[in-house]
């Protein structure tokens, strides 16, 4: 093995013991189950509403691989890491949450 394929290998074994594999598993059982229903019934609601079949389909999958491509981003920070990340979430959040409340004032 290289020096490269060996610290992808370390790093991979590093992150799989970390994570909390039943929940993860869990959640990728939700995502499958959500494709197959959003598969399924999008088409002939599109259908209804004058959209594209795929149109429901596309932004589902969209949705999946950014939230997967999140809990793997997630998984991969420490804990202060995270703490960090959600002090700016919540700075973002609250400052959202009062640009809102202005912007209804003025109608």
């Amino acid at each position: 093995m290289s020096k490269v394929e060996n610290i992808i290998y370390k790093f991979i074994n590093k992150w799989i013991k970390s994570v909390d594999l039943f929940n993860l598993s869990l959640i990728l059982l939700m995502v499958m189950f959500g494709v197959l229903f959003v598969t399924t019934a999008s088409p002939n609601v599109a259908k209804i509403k004058g959209l594209s079949d795929f149109y429901f389909i596309k932004k589902h999958y969209f949705f999946v691989f950014i939230s997967i491509f999140s809990i793997l981003i997630f998984s991969i920070l420490s804990i202060s890491g995270i703490i960090k990340i959600s002090y700016i979430g919540a700075l973002l959040s609250f400052l959202l949450i009062f640009i809102l409340l202005y912007l209804n004032l003025e109608n």
